[in-house]
């Protein structure tokens, strides 16, 4: 359930070609294709996203969806409308 800020809030990423203008990513330390996601790691995601992005009026897209990756894993893919 930690949060560790990388490039800021503010400031363009590198994590999809294509959408690092227009988009914010989150990475999840773990293998989600073979282990779940843990409450606190869903809260924490869910918090970032609601509270301190406020990025509720956006669509909300798996790193899969814009590149061929297996990211975030079937069981956090599973868990996204939590979000």
């Amino acid at each position: 359930g930690r949060i560790y800020e990388g490039r800021g809030k503010h400031r363009e990423g590198a994590h999809t070609l294509g959408f690092n203008d227009t988009a914010y990513a989150a990475s999840c330390a773990g293998n989600y294709d073979a282990s779940s996601p843990t409450d606190r790691m869903i809260a924490a995601l869910r918090w970032l996203r609601r509270d301190y992005l406020k990025l509720t009026d956006r669509p909300l897209r798996p790193h899969s969806a814009v590149y061929a990756t297996a990211c975030p894993g079937r069981y956090v893919r599973a868990r996204l409308s939590e979000l």
